[in-house]
């Protein structure tokens, strides 16, 4: 079951879970915001945040399966960094 992405909410920053999904919003004065989440597989779905205000980029994805991890990753081009830990746990 893909996840949908609606406007979500630009507060509180960060992730955001509840029973319907989980609210997404991220400081970024960047052109988009990309969402990644990966199953426990590691099968990786990608979601734009649809929504800015200001500097805050937030979208809502609708209820994933318990076990999706949304996770922190660098940038492409930061191809040797470590990859962050995730935001939480599903």
């Amino acid at each position: 079951m893909s996840p949908k992405i609606l406007p979500g909410r630009a507060y509180p920053l960060g992730a955001t879970p509840s029973a319907d999904g989980t609210n997404f919003a991220v400081a970024s004065a960047g052109d988009e915001v990309t969402l990644c989440l990966f199953d426990p597989d590691g099968v990786e779905t990608r979601l734009l945040l649809p929504e800015r205000d200001g500097d805050t980029r937030h979208g809502f994805a609708t209820r994933t399966p318990a076990t999706t991890t949304p996770k922190r990753n660098p940038p492409t081009w930061a191809k040797n960094a470590t990859p962050l830990p995730p935001l939480f746990e599903g």
